[in-house]
């Protein structure tokens, strides 16, 4: 049924017809006032208010795009941006290409470490003031740091490996000969980061004593002048004093060590001396047993 439309309103009342052939009223969109006046060459336009805002038009569909590069407010071109990046450009009007910010993971404002030097093996993990990422040294093949009971921080467990050195180097069966003074082997250090006020500390060594010479083993934290951290342990080989012949033996040590600060880097060098200069030495090499260094968390 069509809807008569009147061209205007005289007076109150004045309705809109629906059927009948009432009035002049406009049956068609064309026919009326502010419309085309014609479908007649328009197939596939669509309706859009003109430019004057006064009337409705025919115009053609906005042509679409299905690639980033088409639309109006990115690059036009891939053409030599091979490992660019997309960021808003400077007017803050669309996108363009830009290089890759340079840096690394050192370099990163969150990251508090500085060098990976003596942090091999080492693991990332959140610091304790869940500000950053730090570099742990650590967990042997197959370990994990855990989160602790408060669950602010990530932590070793009781026994758990915090970090280890295995001296094996590739050289003939040498031995490095004692004096009276500490020895410090330098080629070992024992680098690893506190996770408590105490750690405990385990090693090896491969000596050979001299007859009637007593060993003694103990830590350095300064790798050109013994400083004693503070555990020396005597070594007596049972065929060492009063004997008549050189002993070869490997030699497990261990100690708690106390008194550190949590959270702060140590550097540990093994250190040995003689009681006599008869010729006692420590034996490394290619047929020598390693030296071993670990630091485990209490």
């Amino acid at each position: 049924m069509p809807i008569y439309i009147p061209d205007s309103f005289d007076s109150v009342g004045d309705a809109v017809v629906i059927g009948g052939t009432g009035g002049a009223g406009r049956t068609t969109f064309v026919s009326l006032n502010d419309t085309p006046s014609s479908y007649s060459g328009e197939a596939g336009q669509i309706v859009a208010v003109n430019s004057g805002e006064t009337g409705l038009e025919f115009i053609a569909p906005p042509s679409g795009t299905s690639t980033f590069t088409g639309l109006n407010d990115t690059p036009s071109s891939y053409s030599g941006e091979a490992g660019q990046i997309v960021a808003v450009n400077s007017g803050e009007t669309g996108l363009e290409f830009i290089n890759a910010p340079a840096g690394t993971f050192l370099g990163l404002t969150d990251v508090t470490a500085t060098t990976y030097t003596g942090l091999a093996g080492a693991v990332a993990t959140v610091d304790s003031s869940e500000t950053g990422i730090e570099l742990v040294l650590g967990a042997e093949t197959g370990q994990t740091l855990v989160k602790t009971a408060t669950g602010s921080a990530f932590a070793f467990v009781s026994g758990q490996i915090v970090s280890k050195v295995v001296y094996a180097p590739a050289i003939p069966f040498t031995g490095r000969v004692l004096t009276t003074s500490f020895r410090v082997e330098i080629n070992a250090p024992l680098i690893f980061k506190a996770p408590s006020t105490s750690i405990d500390i385990e090693g090896q060594v491969y000596l050979d004593a001299a007859p009637g010479e007593v060993i003694n083993i103990a830590l350095s934290d300064d790798p050109a002048t013994f400083n004693d951290v503070g555990v020396t342990i005597t070594q007596v080989l049972y065929n060492g004093a009063g004997g008549t012949h050189d002993v070869f033996a490997t030699i497990p040590f261990s100690w708690r060590i106390t008194g550190l600060t949590a959270g702060n880097s140590y550097t540990w060098y093994l250190s040995l001396r003689s009681s006599g200069s008869s010729g006692s030495r420590y034996m490394v090499g290619l047929t020598a047993p390693p030296i071993i260094l670990k630091a485990m968390a209490v």
